[in-house]
C-alpha cells in the first residue's frame, strides 16, 4: 500500500476501462456471498457496498461518458478535471513528513503532467467525445480554460498555487523542485477543448447530449438513493419552498 502514496488515478480510456473492470469484478465477487448468510451490521455492510456497486456498474456499462470518479457527463469543466481535482488532492490529502513523503509527492506531481498530456490523460478522453458532438456548454469551458492556463504555465505564481506545501518541502530535497516545463508541454492537452468552444453552445442542460436525460435520472438516484424521477424532485422541492423562512430566500 505504501507504493501507492506515489500514483495517481489513471485517467487515460485505457485507466477508465480497468476501473469499470474492476467494479464488475468486485460485483460479482459480493454476489458470491449470501446474503441471507448475514445479520446486523455485516447485512448492513453487505447491502451498502452491493448499492454502490450496482448503481456504478449500471451507468459504466450504459454510458460511454462520464467516469467513476467524476459524477458529471464532462471529462474537463469549472469542476472537473486533472487540472482541477489533483492539485486540490495533493494540497488537501497528501501529508509530507518526511523525505518519503517528499519524493512521492514528486512522483505525483510528474503523473499529474502525464494525466494532462495527449494520450495519456483527460485530453484523450475528450477527443472522442466532442467527435460524437458531446460538448459542453461554454461556460464550463471558458472558467475551465482559464484556470488551467494558469495552473500549467511555467511563469505561475507557485505562492497562489494549491501546491505551495510541496514547493517548501521540496526545494529542501530537491531544490530545482518539479519542473514546470512539465507542465507547461501539457498545453496540447487543451487542443480538443479549444475546439470544443467554437460548437459549443449556452444550453447548460444535460439534456442536449445524446443520452443525457437518462444519464441524469440514473445519476440522481445514485446521489440521493431515491427513485423518484428528476421531474417529480423538482415538484417536491418547490412545494417546500413557501415553508421555508423568509430570510432563508433570496431577495
Amino acid at each position: 500500500m505504501a507504493g501507492l502514496r506515489a500514483k495517481l488515478t489513471d485517467r487515460s480510456p485505457a485507466g477508465l476501462a480497468a476501473s469499470k473492470a474492476a467494479t464488475a469484478d468486485q460485483l460479482n465477487r459480493l454476489k458470491k456471498i449470501d446474503r441471507a448468510s448475514l445479520s446486523g451490521i455485516e447485512a448492513v455492510n453487505y447491502d451498502c457496498v452491493a448499492y454502490v456497486l450496482e448503481q456504478r456498474d449500471h451507468v459504466n456499462k450504459r454510458y460511454d461518458f462520464g467516469a467513476p470518479w467524476d459524477r458529471s457527463p464532462y471529462v474537463v469543466s469549472q469542476l472537473t478535471g486533472a487540472y482541477q481535482s489533483i492539485p486540490t488532492f495533493l494540497d488537501t490529502k497528501h501529508r509530507i513528513e518526511d523525505a518519503a513523503d517528499i519524493d512521492s509527492y514528486i512522483a505525483r506531481m510528474e503523473g499529474f503532467a502525464a494525466a494532462l498530456t495527449r494520450n495519456r490523460g483527460d485530453e484523450a478522453r475528450c477527443r472522442p467525445r466532442y467527435r460524437a458532438a458531446r460538448f459542453h456548454p461554454r461556460h464550463h469551458l471558458d472558467p475551465a480554460r482559464k484556470l488551467s492556463t494558469r495552473a500549467t504555465s511555467p511563469s505561475a505564481d507557485l505562492a497562489a498555487s494549491p501546491c505551495q506545501e510541496f514547493e517548501r518541502a521540496a526545494a529542501r530535497r530537491r531544490p530545482q523542485g518539479v519542473e514546470r516545463e512539465d507542465l507547461a508541454g501539457a498545453g496540447e492537452a487543451w487542443g480538443a477543448v479549444k475546439q470544443a468552444r467554437e460548437k459549443a453552445t449556452h444550453d447548460a442542460g444535460v439534456w442536449h447530449i445524446k443520452d443525457g436525460e437518462s444519464w441524469y435520472a440514473d445519476y440522481l438516484q445514485i446521489s440521493t438513493t431515491t427513485k423518484m424521477t428528476p421531474d417529480e424532485i423538482h415538484k417536491w422541492g418547490s412545494s417546500r419552498l413557501p415553508k421555508f423562512p423568509p430570510r432563508w430566500m433570496p431577495s
